[in-house]
């Protein structure tokens, strides 16, 4: 999925090397001035996994184990 950059942060582009926008669906949640380390797996995506249960083969995705406290990993792309 692919999110418009927010434009509420349009004045800090160019100021930060690294901005770090979350969103969960198209609400922006959450913005850091640092690189995400969720990102390691030359990534574009990463959807967070919190249920063992749930089917780790969605197309276009693969499944990486990355636990932290309650997540079991990421779909990632």
């Amino acid at each position: 999925m692919e999110v418009k950059f927010p434009e509420i942060l349009n004045d800090l582009v160019g100021n930060y090397e690294w901005i770090n926008c979350e969103f969960i669906g198209n609400h922006l949640i959450e913005v850091q001035f640092r690189q995400n380390p969720d990102f390691r797996y030359q990534n574009s995506v990463a959807i967070p996994v919190w249920d063992k249960k749930i089917n780790k083969d969605i197309p276009g995705y693969r499944f990486v184990e990355d636990n932290d406290y309650k997540r079991i990993g990421f779909y990632v792309n």
